[in-house]
């Protein structure tokens, strides 16, 4: 058996680009990210069985070939050759729909799990390329740290941190799936921050908390707060008070910049 924990990531700044109009991922709008691996994680086990397995412990997780670490062995398998299965056991806490890419965390996990598992050889940059096959997410996760990453390429560009990041998060009641976020898209106002992500990711390389205050964004915002109206009041709040935020991914989970322990919420770091 073997074990490994997934890390959550959220977005510190998000653009979306123009749907593409051909290629595999035809149909999907590519996002421009800077993407922050921080401390929340599930836990997860694999181990050879007779049949294909998964086991979680969140009941609204699905457990049949549809949950992406399924389509993860399905990819590793097909590669490389192997008809062995496996069974995969997850402990939840990275909260489902709240932008946070916990299946594409599990997923990256199970790839790298599978490479000790069955004793593939391959490097970080074919599981990168291979990662893709699974989800746009999935890449980010064998580089991890904090990275500007285009999706569409595949291939996450790390930033490197002059100091520490204190986030707070905050779960609003709300639920957010990936899908209905894209539908509520409106096309006439995104990817017109791509400044703003530059400037983030130059704040976090240099240090400077002012300008990372300022120019964290999501294009996913102004669609995903017509319809959830507790997202935005939580983000009203926060910014009343003084607390600079912003959703992550497609939401919808807060990222609060600073530990207000006056706040009740999940205290994070980077990783």
């Amino acid at each position: 058996m073997i074990s490994e924990n997934a890390y959550a990531r959220v977005t510190l700044a998000l653009d979306i680009n123009p749907r593409l109009e051909s290629g595999p991922w035809k149909g999907y709008h590519p996002t421009q990210a800077l993407k922050c691996e921080i401390d929340l994680h599930d836990e997860l086990t694999i181990e050879e069985s007779d049949c294909r397995k998964i086991i979680c412990d969140d009941p609204d997780v699905p457990t049949d070939r549809s949950n992406t670490v399924s389509k993860a062995v399905d990819v590793m398998k097909e590669k490389y050759g192997i008809k062995k299965e496996v069974k995969i056991t997850i402990k939840k806490s990275i909260p489902l729909e709240g932008g946070l890419a916990g299946g594409s965390s599990d997923a990256a996990a199970v790839m790298r799990m599978l490479v000790r598992l069955w004793k593939i050889d391959c490097t970080t940059e074919d599981l990168i390329a291979l990662g893709k096959n699974v989800g746009m997410d999935v890449p980010f996760f064998f580089v991890g740290g904090i990275c500007m990453d285009q999706e569409v390429t595949g291939i996450p560009v790390p930033v490197p941190c002059a100091r520490p990041i204190e986030l707070t998060l905050f779960f609003p009641k709300d639920k957010v799936s990936t899908q209905s976020a894209y539908d509520s898209i409106d096309h006439s106002n995104i990817g017109k921050d791509k400044g703003k992500t530059l400037m983030v990711a130059r704040a976090i390389e240099k240090g400077y908390p002012d300008l990372l205050r300022r120019s964290i964004h999501n294009d996913f915002e102004k669609p995903v707060l017509l319809q959830h109206e507790n997202l935005k009041k939580t983000l009203h709040i926060l910014r009343e008070a003084g607390i600079p935020s912003v959703i992550s991914g497609s939401g919808s989970t807060v990222v609060g910049f600073g530990d207000d322990p006056s706040i009740p919420s999940l205290k994070t770091q980077t990783r």
